[in-house]
């Protein structure tokens, strides 16, 4: 308990000056915040980065992710759900993880616990309200995750998913302009050169050989 207060000390400490986070919100050190992202009130951030430009609504939980540019996280959302062994006699982690949601410890380390692998979120990805996004899963650029979806598989860059669990509902665009527009990576681009474009994220006629520059 007390190492666990410690690494949210250190955390808040380190994120202090960082105008991207609130101080509501609870982020340890291990996590990377871009100065230019938005962490709400009530945010739980562990061992994550995320990039500019990218915000996280009130009351969701970011574990174990690395989170692009330009990503729209909703409230109540939650990134890197644990798992448990299902192949073993029984599901409980008091038989196999040290440390365990049971708050009780009968091993002295942990012995073929369940391991959660970190989770990516691409660049441009909107995530709507209530979404669950297991741990491991990869979720390209500009996808839509839809409000209450739980994501259990991987999700293709430009596709929106949703339901449980998450099934694919249509890409955005055809397979042309997904190459296109991945092959720009315009989210990587200066801020400065971004800005200049800006009106060609305001409009639905999204064509092949447009350009920013």
């Amino acid at each position: 308990m007390i190492a666990k207060i410690l690494k949210y000390a250190k955390g808040w400490s380190k994120n202090f000056l960082n105008p991207a986070v609130s101080v509501f919100a609870c982020v340890d050190a291990k996590s990377d915040i871009s100065d230019k992202a938005k962490i709400n009130r009530s945010v739980k951030v562990v061992d994550s980065t995320i990039g500019r430009y990218s915000y996280v609504g009130g009351n969701s939980w970011i574990i174990n992710a690395q989170i692009g540019a330009f990503c729209s996280i909703a409230r109540d959302v939650y990134i890197g759900l644990a798992g448990h062994t299902l192949d073993f006699l029984s599901t409980s982690p008091i038989f196999t993880e040290a440390a365990n949601g049971t708050g009780h410890s009968w091993l002295k380390k942990s012995e073929a616990a369940y391991k959660n692998e970190k989770t990516i979120i691409g660049n441009d990805v909107w995530i709507g309200y209530g979404a669950k996004i297991k741990s491991g899963v990869k979720i390209g650029n500009g996808a839509i995750i839809a409000a209450g979806a739980v994501v259990t598989k991987d999700v293709p860059s430009f596709a929106i998913v949703g339901g449980v669990p998450a099934r694919l509902i249509k890409y955005r665009f055809d397979d042309d302009l997904i190459k296109y527009i991945e092959s720009s990576q315009w989210w990587n681009l200066p801020e400065e050169v971004l800005k200049k474009n800006i009106n060609k994220f305001q409009s639905r006629d999204i064509k092949v050989g447009f350009s920013i520059n």
